[in-house]
């Protein structure tokens, strides 16, 4: 019986990384980590423990304390803060540890690096700069945190009064905007050890920050840059690109180094990425897939968890 390790497992892509798990290995016992427990991960793992954000200076020591005790089959964590920290370290402690190629996570780590990254290998990219370093024209732009939060936390603007007052003093980005926004698309993208790309693109719309409706799209161009993007990177794993797709063609706005938030829905749809990765944990070999028809639809459903005081201490481990 496997067991498999998730940190930020109340989040939406650890909560899908769950889902997924619990269809493809029913039998198996899911160890969820948070720095908080008010969200659904320890009702939905079958043990949970709270731990330290990544930039604290306890958060290995706490990682590996729990990795002697439980010795799982696979780690997956699923924020930003942890995938870079655990790409920049050795961690011989921590085997079967699934995060993208250092040089995804070195790209995708913020929003600047990416756009430098594009740049330099010929892809045609939304201007981006330093808020500091930015002077507005009278032409509509973004302004966007440069490092991690999705989609959440990103204002339009037409000058500098349009921004709030706490990005200005922040780590932002201005980002040239892109047309129309109905177009946004979802690329994730799944590279073996062995260099056999595979990609969905969902054209989206969001919700709160996150997929909430999608539907399969496909796109040459697009298909294009992204074997681009992975070969120059060699990725071995998982990534997602977001790209507007205008009038000009597609143009690509960030790369996550890591599994999306439309785990669950790509999941049902055939690109079982997360369970790829296992396989070749495992075995080295991933299996065939087809992919879905375009027009194929993904929609987010939420159900409740409702649980009486007696319940809700199972698999809550206060230590």
């Amino acid at each position: 019986m496997r067991t498999i390790l998730i940190s930020g497992a109340g989040g939406d892509v650890g909560t899908g990384a769950v889902s997924v798990i619990r269809r493809h290995f029913p039998q198996a016992i899911i160890f969820g980590v948070d720095v908080h427990g008010e969200n659904s991960a320890p009702y939905i793992c079958d043990q949970f423990q709270l731990v330290p954000r990544a930039d604290s200076p306890d958060y290995l020591s706490r990682i590996s304390e729990i990795y002697e005790r439980v010795q799982p089959d696979a780690f997956i964590p699923t924020s930003d803060a942890e995938i870079e920290l655990l790409t920049q370290i050795q961690t011989p402690e921590l085997p079967n540890l699934l995060v993208p190629s250092a040089a995804a996570v070195a790209v995708g780590k913020d929003k600047l690096s990416t756009f430098e990254f594009l740049q330099e290998i010929g892809i045609r990219a939304p201007w981006t700069v330093e808020l500091p370093d930015f002077t507005p024209n009278a032409t509509p732009f973004l302004v966007k945190p440069r490092r991690g939060r999705g989609s959440k936390m990103v204002f339009k603007a037409n000058s500098m009064q349009d921004i709030p007052a706490s990005a200005i003093n922040q780590d932002y980005v201005a980002q040239q905007l892109l047309e129309p926004s109905t177009a946004e698309v979802t690329a994730a993208v799944f590279r073996s050890k062995q260099g056999e790309l595979r990609v969905i693109q969902l054209r989206r719309r969001l919700s709160g920050g996150s997929t909430s409706w999608s539907e399969v799209i496909e796109n040459a161009e697009a298909l294009e840059q992204i074997n681009v993007i992975t070969e120059s990177l060699n990725l071995h794993g998982p990534i997602n690109v977001q790209y507007i797709l205008t009038e000009e063609g597609p143009r690509i706005f960030e790369i996550n180094p890591r599994l999306s938030s439309t785990i669950s829905i790509r999941d049902a749809m055939g690109f079982t990425d997360l369970l790829w990765w296992l396989q070749e944990l495992d075995s080295g070999e991933i299996q065939p897939w087809t992919p879905p028809k375009v027009g194929t639809v993904g929609v987010k459903v939420n159900s409740p968890i409702v649980c009486n005081p007696e319940q809700q201490s199972k698999g809550f481990d206060h230590e």
